[in-house]
């Protein structure tokens, strides 16, 4: 472009356009920016002029000279670069670069758009992309994707549900899958539903496999706008097992008791009140049938749970004689007022001839817990433990009841009993230094050589971070000195392979009667401050 005869004009174009503008020559020397560019970067304009662009852009530079060549050639005028404010924040732009003659020089005008958010829209898309497989590959349900005409995504359950290999799924009519007697009733709902994004229905319906056979479905559907096209979303879990299994029940109820009776899985018949519970329920929950009666069934769940409302108005429905299935992962309460995770699938039955309830539990804590679905519930169960999890020894609540125990028997018995505390030295130097895996191989190996040499009567625990407590029973203070001080010097010869010498400071204290675990550990604890304060590496005791 030749503006030379509409210099005027080019400059007040230049300077007033609220787009960032930037005048260069072919090295990248800056000759001229807009007071948009200004406000962008935060340089002055004479502060520009003293600049290249590569001062600003982080491409390396012999990239950066090169795409400038090819601009000023007009090889290219599309670039994606990210430039660094005076303030150091980056951005992402792009720029759009065309060459101009002045005075018979070519120049090259970049006008630079702030792509920044629009560049964090996409990796948000591509994060929740990777979050959506990530889930529908993991989900225990089966999922797929469909508009009218096939199935554009499936999840290896869905693959697994109707007995296709995978990837068979992808392009099949998704109403292929459904009985004929259900589709009219499907495909009313793909209609109504499809025009309008968020909107759900659910089905209970006969599925097709592969090989022709039918399954029982729980089909739950959603619209979702995908790709600015609205998809239909459906989850389904294979319940032809409940389903049979209330066609049974209706048709004979003996053969349901014994069945239910005898079911691994806790059982209940119900309308607002248990009619009905079997042995597993008794065992999960520790009632008794008699105290499972008098109860209201909503009291065995968790009311903080989300879905304890839901749960309440299948009450409701079973008032109303309405039929009903449902199927719920939720927190219930035992007698002993401790929760657990479960999967509860319920629905509506017949029982002497009114619409009741049918209940089935399937305790699922430990997988909750497993795969960390709930991390809170996880860390309370941990607590519980009297394991510690690193050195596999009796943890802090093991030591303190078992030191318990044993106080109150040498009081009783007037026996001798002996308490040792020892930590390791300067351990924050170790972790600091060499990495906390370093500094839990070294707990471990401390461990390995400590209970090889204790005696088959003392009780060794880790009492919390780098400190550790032998409980020695039928062990007077002297003979507890001889053995911290071989102990220590255990420590003291071993070879860690680690690029230092360690060793361990230990307190030592003899019960007296009347001890309390807080007064005796009062005491080997100022036992083991006193060596570690006059020199570390000794035995010191109180």
């Amino acid at each position: 472009m030749n503006i030379e005869n509409n210099k005027n004009i080019f400059e007040s174009i230049f300077q007033d356009s609220s787009a960032v503008m930037i005048l260069i020559k072919e090295d990248g020397k800056i000759i001229d920016v807009n007071d948009a560019a200004v406000k962008f970067y935060g340089y002055s304009k004479e502060e520009f002029k003293t600049m290249y662009n590569y001062d600003f852009n982080t491409a390396p530079k012999d990239e950066l000279i090169k795409y400038t060549r090819q601009a000023h050639n007009r090889e290219r005028n599309y670039f994606e670069f990210i430039h660094k404010l005076k303030n150091g924040e980056l951005k992402n732009v792009e720029v759009n670069a065309s060459t101009i003659n002045v005075g018979g020089k070519n120049y090259i005008i970049s006008i630079i758009h702030d792509i920044t958010e629009k560049k964090r829209a996409e990796e948000k898309l591509r994060e929740s992309e990777t979050l959506f497989k990530s889930l529908s590959i993991n989900l225990t349900s089966g999922l797929i994707l469909y508009n009218r005409k096939e199935i554009i995504f499936a999840n290896p359950r869905a693959h697994e549900t109707f007995g296709y290999s995978k990837g068979e799924l992808l392009g099949l009519n998704p109403f292929n899958l459904i009985n004929k007697k259900d589709q009219n009733e499907i495909h009313a709902g793909f209609d109504e539903d499809i025009r309008t994004a968020g909107a759900t229905s659910r089905y209970i319906l006969e599925g097709l496999k592969k090989d022709g056979s039918s399954i029982w479905l729980l089909w739950q559907t959603a619209t979702i706008k995908l790709k600015e096209q609205n998809t239909r979303l459906a989850t389904f879990c294979d319940i032809t097992e409940m389903v049979n299994m209330r066609n049974q029940i209706e048709s004979d109820k003996e053969l349901f008791k014994t069945l239910i009776e005898n079911m691994p899985l806790p059982v209940g018949i119900y309308k607002d009140k248990l009619l009905f519970v079997n042995p597993a329920a008794e065992k999960l929950f520790g009632y008794d049938k008699e105290e499972f009666y008098n109860k209201y069934v909503w009291e065995f769940f968790d009311e903080n749970d989300k879905k304890f409302n839901k749960i309440k108005k299948s009450f409701g429905k079973i008032k109303n004689k309405e039929r009903f299935i449902s199927k719920y992962i939720v927190r219930c309460k035992k007698k002993d007022g401790s929760i657990i995770y479960a999967n509860f699938f319920e629905m509506s039955i017949v029982y002497n001839g009114e619409i009741a309830g049918f209940g089935v539990i399937h305790d699922i804590t430990d997988e909750v817990l497993e795969k960390r679905l709930i991390s809170e519930e996880k860390e309370a169960y941990k607590e519980l433990s009297e394991i510690d999890e690193l050195t596999k020894i009796g943890n802090r609540r093991a030591f303190d009841k078992k030191l318990e125990e044993l106080l109150n028997a040498a009081d009783r018995y007037g026996r001798a009993l002996s308490l040792i505390m020892f930590d390791i030295d300067r351990f924050k130097d170790v972790n600091d230094g060499f990495g906390h895996e370093i500094g839990d191989y070294i707990l471990k190996e401390i461990t390995k050589l400590i209970k090889r040499s204790l005696r088959n009567t003392d009780y060794f625990f880790r009492y919390g971070g780098e400190e550790f407590m032998i409980i020695s029973p039928e062990t007077p203070l002297s003979t507890a000195k001889e053995l911290a001080e071989r102990l220590r010097l255990k420590i003291e010869e071993h070879d860690f392979n680690i690029e230092t010498s360690l060793t361990c400071s230990f307190g030592i204290t003899e019960a007296v009667k009347g001890d309390t675990n807080a007064s005796i550990i009062f005491r080997v604890d100022g036992a083991l401050y006193n060596a570690k304060n006059t020199g570390r590496n000794k035995v010191s005791w109180e």
